[in-house]
């Protein structure tokens, strides 16, 4: 009887966890209610996403990712293209589209309000600038007050030593020094002669005070020309000027321009930079060429796009080294059911080798 009574007891249970188990699938797949139209928010970044003439076909590496996810998916999908970064974010808080395929970093200040899917690229934040021929750095360096008042005062050095050994030479070496003023002019060539190191020797000191203020200007002529030629040396070889940046931290104070409303613009501001926003990074390159900025900030295969189509007068150059890392993503609104079916698609994608060559930003 007891025995009877166990089984009901366990057939009971073993019922109500059932339906209970039953009644949570069906409220999850209850959740998954697709759209018949998955409506997708883009504007053009290339290489990412780029647009034919028309603004009807899109192309680019996040089209690509779309089109392979989509081939497993089979949603029916249309383009809602904006004409910036701030438009498309606009379009978004205003649940214009279900999602975004443009490259968006993973941001804490959108993640309140944004689903992200797996990253599908990582991507490199670095700097683009403008740089100059080495000649012509060497050029506009020379053609300065602080050059020539460095001319200027080696040459007033120059004039008082020759001066001296004129002084002291010119009665004891009247054929190397003469006595009269042009003697001078002897002097000023004997001490310009023996600061290059040329060493010609129609000028020779013959007197002992003479030799011991000669030596005395070798040595000196040893540190002031070596002086000299180190600095003409670093003026043409060193590198640009994009190489002084190490951290973020290295652009306070300088002219630094960001697209509007990216993530970029609020890690510049965290680290204390006040940047330059522009709409489009066409208007950042024409900002750079006026000089109204000194750098771009932006994701290397981007940068490294513009930088290899350009055709301007300056010639652009990239920092080597990345300013930070981010993981590229496509972004849903949030709980989007399309998370769930899409993520798993991107993660076959990006484990292909195909797809790895395709977005390797070298």
């Amino acid at each position: 009887m007891h025995l009877h009574a166990a089984n009901y007891k366990f057939i009971l249970t073993s019922v109500l966890c059932f339906l209970i188990g039953f009644t949570s699938k069906a409220k999850t797949d209850s959740t998954l209610l697709l759209p018949d139209t998955v409506t997708i928010g883009v504007f053009e970044e290339a290489p990412f996403i780029v647009l034919d003439n028309t603004k009807n076909e899109t192309f680019g590496l996040s089209m690509q990712m779309w089109d392979q996810v989509n081939h497993a998916t089979q949603f029916y999908t249309k383009l809602k293209v904006y004409p910036s970064f701030k438009e498309l974010r606009n379009g978004f808080e205003n649940e214009e589209f279900d999602l975004s395929i443009n490259p968006i970093p993973i941001s804490p200040n959108w993640m309140d309000y944004v689903d992200y899917s797996q990253p599908y690229f990582i991507a490199q934040t670095t700097l683009l600038t403008s740089d100059e021929n080495n000649w012509l750095r060497l050029f506009k360096t020379i053609f300065t007050w602080e050059y020539f008042s460095a001319i200027s005062g080696l040459s007033v050095i120059m004039l008082i030593t020759g001066f001296l050994m004129w002084i002291i030479e010119r009665n004891g070496s009247s054929s190397h020094f003469h006595k009269k003023i042009k003697g001078v002019f002897d002097g000023f060539w004997w001490s310009a002669v023996t600061l290059t190191t040329v060493g010609y020797g129609d000028k020779v000191p013959k007197t002992a005070p003479g030799r011991v203020l000669g030596f005395a200007w070798m040595f000196i002529s040893i540190v002031m020309a070596s002086s000299l030629t180190a600095g003409i040396t670093a003026i043409l070889t060193q590198g640009s000027k994009i190489e002084e940046i190490n951290t973020a931290s290295d652009l306070i104070g300088k002219r630094v321009g960001v697209l509007a409303r990216s993530p970029n613009e609020s890690f510049l501001l965290k680290a204390g930079v006040s940047p330059t926003v522009f709409s489009s990074f066409e208007e950042g390159v024409n900002m750079l060429e006026n000089d109204e900025i000194d750098y771009i900030i932006g994701d290397r295969l981007v940068l490294n796009r513009i930088k290899s189509t350009h055709q301007g007068y300056k010639r652009l150059v990239l920092l080597q080294r990345p300013l930070k890392i981010d993981y590229y993503c496509f972004v849903f609104h949030k709980d989007s059911p399309l998370k769930r079916v899409i993520d798993p698609e991107i993660i076959k994608i990006i484990q292909s080798p195909a797809w790895q060559a395709t977005m390797d930003p070298d």
